[in-house]
């Protein structure tokens, strides 16, 4: 199994913690409940995987009966997506990195951008493309700020999923993000996954989505403990 970012390893799964604290786990702090606005924003080097994954995202929301919209800038080089759950339209991506109660970071290179996490509050569930820990990475000193389970990598490369394309990513960390957050299903995901992708490749992407959520409810009740 391959460590997580403070080194533990993904344990037993199970339904991930309801309550924790900033760094510790330990004091009052409520799970998304499925209401209100939330806004995921995706960033990443290309441009085409990250609003495929903002779509994809968008379609699982969609499939659960909620209302969700997508923008995206830069479709040329380093790009942003932000995926509007609940809300009346998408906001815009133009300039500063726009208000966000969720990343995903396609790439890790990203993460040496000075205002990656702009705009993120401490409650903020972060999910990062990587085979290292952040203290690998650079930044354990600037993710200390989010709760300890609701900031974790997903090395979508190491999980055996036979193929590894833009799809198959973009499915993968939909379903980490969904055992992460809980904003969206796994089933919604898969239903996306489904409608979304061509036949020859939804198996795989079905396939990718749940090793991603596993790996993640895993990851987080190792946290738990």
């Amino acid at each position: 199994m391959v460590p997580l970012a403070n080194g533990v390893q993904p344990g037993e799964l199970g339904q991930g913690v309801v309550r924790g604290s900033s760094g510790t786990g330990a004091s009052d702090r409520v799970e998304y409940g499925g209401s209100g606005m939330f806004r995921i924003r995706v960033q990443g080097r290309r441009g085409g995987e990250v609003l495929a994954t903002a779509g994809l995202l968008a379609a699982a929301v969609t499939a659960e009966g909620r209302r969700a919209a997508v923008a995206a800038a830069a479709m040329d080089g380093p790009a942003v997506a932000l995926c509007t759950v609940d809300g009346w339209a998408a906001a815009s991506v133009d300039g500063p990195p726009p208000v966000a109660d969720g990343l995903i970071v396609h790439d890790p290179s990203e993460l040496g951008r000075p205002d990656i996490f702009a705009r993120l509050s401490p409650e903020a569930y972060l999910l990062v493309n990587s085979t290292c820990g952040f203290g690998d990475l650079g930044v354990s000193d600037r993710v200390e700020r989010f709760y300890r389970d609701r900031a974790l990598v997903l090395p979508a490369a190491r999980l055996d999923l036979g193929r590894h394309d833009g799809l198959i990513r973009s499915a993968t960390l939909l379903g980490g993000f969904a055992a992460l957050s809980r904003m969206v299903s796994l089933d919604g995901v898969v239903a996306a996954v489904q409608d979304r992708m061509p036949p020859s490749a939804a198996w795989a992407g079905v396939e990718a989505a749940g090793a991603g959520y596993d790996f993640v409810r895993g990851a987080r009740q190792a946290l738990a403990v």
